[in-house]
């Protein structure tokens, strides 16, 4: 048989630190701080540098596809396996 024993804390609302961050957010509801604007601007900028890229990246790779198909010979999966399996138990 077990027993389990729960201590349940609370802190009230008339610490301190809880009086300070009702006061603040009293007077600014929904403002975000001059940090906070930038880095919302450097989180953009970084996104769309990324989709950039991986559009070039993208681009790139498809245009390599349809200049040089004698590159990709076609070979069906079921060789590949076969031929991998073979190698694996040798």
């Amino acid at each position: 048989m077990s027993v389990c024993i729960l201590l349940r804390l609370q802190v009230s609302g008339n610490t301190i630190y809880l009086i300070i961050i009702s006061s603040h957010e009293s007077n600014s509801p929904n403002t975000e701080t001059p940090l906070q604007e930038k880095l919302n601007v450097l989180a953009g900028q970084i996104g769309n540098g990324g989709m950039l890229a991986a559009g070039a990246t993208f681009v790139a790779m498809m245009t390599l596809w349809f200049l040089y198909p004698e590159t990709h010979a076609p070979v069906s999966l079921c060789n590949n396996i076969v031929r991998f399996r073979a190698i694996h138990l040798v």
